[in-house]
């Protein structure tokens, strides 16, 4: 085989293989979930540690990917972090939050996020409830989105430093305003989804849940588009100004794919 060729496949395997980790991850947070499910009802909020070993197809790139790194890190937090010695570990914390709503609909909300620092991967999951618990056509929407954002938050995992903190610094400018003045600034939302990190995080995200839905990417990818843009205008957004940079974002994530998932495009 031809070294662009052993690549490609290797690529390929690295590829299914973190897809298949964020599978089993997810169906860790659903039976998680329907575990402590009368726990979730009484309280109306529960937060779960959970721990998994670090795969070795997982390939760390930032500073604390070397032993030095992890050891600097210890140093640092005074033995209260991750061991430098002992095996990798990515600790999973689920916070999960019902609200009753009974004017609305049943929904979920979902977020998540990649703390570097601690190797940790944090989910937050509102469940908007009509009646007040957590329902089975809840956890069917936790494993939905559970595909996209978890296979979002490993990609972060594998990114150097200095992507992350592209990311982190338009992540940042995107979060220390109200709601109604980041969603209605185009630049800002702009600068966020159009940063090296999450392009290649959004777009790995959005890769993974068309396949496990079975949803072409490019439908997946102008249904998020749509998303955003119904957003962005209920806070009173400029429609034409913000559908110029959500279509810049579309044709970046886009062309980023075609290099990426050859096959995205045209399943």
């Amino acid at each position: 085989m031809s070294s662009v060729y052993e690549r490609v496949i290797l690529s390929l395997l690295t590829e299914s293989k973190v897809d298949t980790f964020a599978r089993r991850l997810t169906q860790k947070v659903v039976n998680a979930t329907k575990k402590k499910m009368d726990d979730i009802n009484k309280k109306r909020s529960l937060i779960l540690n959970m721990k998994v070993q670090w795969p070795g197809f997982l390939k760390r790139k930032d500073e604390f990917g070397t032993p030095a790194g992890r050891l600097h890190r210890a140093q640092m937090m005074k033995g209260q972090g991750p061991s430098p010695f002992g095996p990798m570990e990515i600790s999973l914390k689920l916070a999960i939050e019902v609200i009753p709503r009974p004017a609305s609909k049943d929904d979920v909300v979902m977020s998540a996020a990649w703390a570097p620092f601690h190797d940790q991967l944090i989910i937050q999951v509102q469940v908007v409830s009509t009646t007040g618990v957590v329902k089975p056509q809840h956890l069917s929407k936790i494993q939905s989105d559970c595909y996209e954002v978890i296979r979002h938050e490993l990609e972060h995992s594998t990114q150097t430093s200095e992507k992350l903190v592209g990311g982190m610094r338009a992540g940042g400018e995107m979060m220390s305003g109200v709601p109604r003045q980041v969603w209605s600034n185009p630049k800002t939302l702009g600068d966020y989804f159009l940063s090296e990190a999450e392009v290649e995080a959004f777009v790995a995200g959005l890769y993974h849940k068309a396949k496990r839905t079975r949803t072409p990417f490019v439908q997946a990818l102008d249904e998020f588009i749509e998303r955003l843009m119904r957003q962005t205008t209920r806070f009173g957004s400029d429609a034409v100004e913000m559908r110029n940079v959500l279509m810049t974002v579309r044709w970046k994530w886009y062309d980023y794919a075609k290099k990426r998932f050859p096959k995205a495009v045209v399943q």
